[in-house]
Parts: C-alpha cells; sequence; structure tokens
C-alpha cells in the first residue's frame, strides 16, 4: 500500500519494525515455525494450521493496521485542510499586496507631483530674483542719471551764479 503522506510511510516502517521485533520476542519467527510453547491449531481435516499466539498476532496487527491507517487518513485530512487554510491565507495575502502596490503607485505619482509643483515654484522664485535684480539694476541707473542730471543742474545753476557776479 503506498501513502503519499510522509507521516503515514514513516508510521508504516515503524509498525513493520514492532512487528518484527513482536514476533521475534514472541518466538514466532523462532526456527521459521511457531514456538515450543505455542500450541498448534487444526483445521477441518486435521492439518496444523497455526499456533494460537500467532493468530492472536495476526488479530492484533490487523487492528494495529486499521488504526495506522485510520490515523493516516485523519492526517491526511488535517493536511488537506491546513493546505487548503494556506492557500485560503496566500490569496489574501496577495490581494493585500496588490492593494498596497496600487496604493504605492498612487503616493508615487503624487509625490511626483508635488516634487514637479515644487521645482515650478523654486523656477518662480528664480524668476522673480533675477526681475528684482534687474528692476535694481535699472532703479540705479536711474538714480545714477537723475544724480548726475541733479549734479549738472547745481553745478550749472552754481556757475549761473557766478556768471551774475
Amino acid at each position: 500500500m503506498h501513502f503519499p503522506n510522509h507521516k503515514c510511510t514513516s508510521m508504516l516502517v515503524m509498525f513493520h519494525c514492532q512487528f518484527v521485533q513482536f514476533a521475534v520476542e514472541g518466538g514466532v519467527l523462532h526456527s521459521g515455525r511457531g514456538s515450543t510453547m505455542s500450541t498448534p491449531v487444526s483445521d477441518r481435516n486435521g492439518r496444523t494450521t497455526a499456533v494460537v499466539p500467532e493468530l492472536e498476532m495476526i488479530k492484533e496487527l490487523k487492528a494495529m493496521n486499521d488504526q495506522i491507517r485510520e490515523r493516516c487518513q485523519r492526517l491526511e485530512e488535517a493536511e488537506k485542510h491546513s493546505l487548503m487554510f494556506m492557500i485560503d491565507r496566500n490569496r489574501k495575502l496577495e490581494a493585500q499586496i496588490i492593494a498596497y502596490q496600487q496604493e504605492i503607485r498612487v503616493q508615487d505619482r503624487n509625490l511626483n507631483k508635488a516634487i514637479r509643483e515644487r521645482d515650478n515654484v523654486r523656477i518662480l522664485l528664480e524668476e522673480v530674483r533675477l526681475l528684482r535684480e534687474r528692476d535694481d539694476e535699472e532703479i540705479r541707473k536711474k538714480l545714477k542719471v537723475e544724480l548726475l542730471r541733479a549734479s549738472e543742474l547745481e553745478s550749472e545753476n552754481h556757475r549761473l551764479r557766478f556768471a551774475r557776479c
């Protein structure tokens, strides 16, 4: 019998080892026949078929085999339920990951938009600074021109005063 579940397979190996140990210790495997302490059992024709401990052992082994088979079935069923649970949990986690990825994409777009807006503000601030510098320079030039004119007018006035005198 083949069990796909490794737990069941190892249980069968353990069962086989226990069977061999039981058989050797009980004298069943002694000299290939029953032990000298066993009493033979006859069939309908009077032929010796088996010894009593062998029949009892076979019944016990069959019962143990049935128990092992039931335990293997329960383990396989539990493993199947566990697998289904893990598959379901995996699906939920995958859905959660997809939701996080979408949220990250939205946040990336918003971040990129904010960075573009920040860069635009920096450019505008630089333009304002340059305009102020240009305006300041133009104002200085105008002031210099006006000061020069005022100085020329004052010189002219001064000359005219001396010329009257």
